[in-house]
């Protein structure tokens, strides 16, 4: 059996005890400068719907993939620019 799952382990692990505060009021004073959190700018436009995959993970095979990028004319069959 490895070490971290005895019972001496475990009584060695949880044998220390923490004693609760009262709060922020009994805590030491500490002259330096306050901490803030970091300043977040938000980014233009729409947020993406999707999240961007890494090149590893597999496409999604129900979606349909473009076969022809060339667009043509119905009645004169004359490419279309666009």
């Amino acid at each position: 059996m490895a070490l971290c799952y005895r019972k001496s382990t475990f009584i060695e692990t949880y044998n220390n005890i923490i004693m609760p505060n009262n709060g922020p009021k009994l805590w030491p004073t500490v002259d330096a400068l306050p901490l803030h959190p970091p300043y977040f700018r938000r980014t233009i436009g729409r947020p993406k719907k999707a999240r961007r995959k890494t090149n590893d993970e597999p496409t999604n095979s129900r979606r349909l993939k473009k076969v022809d990028g060339t667009v043509r004319c119905k009645r004169c069959n004359a490419l279309v620019l666009f």
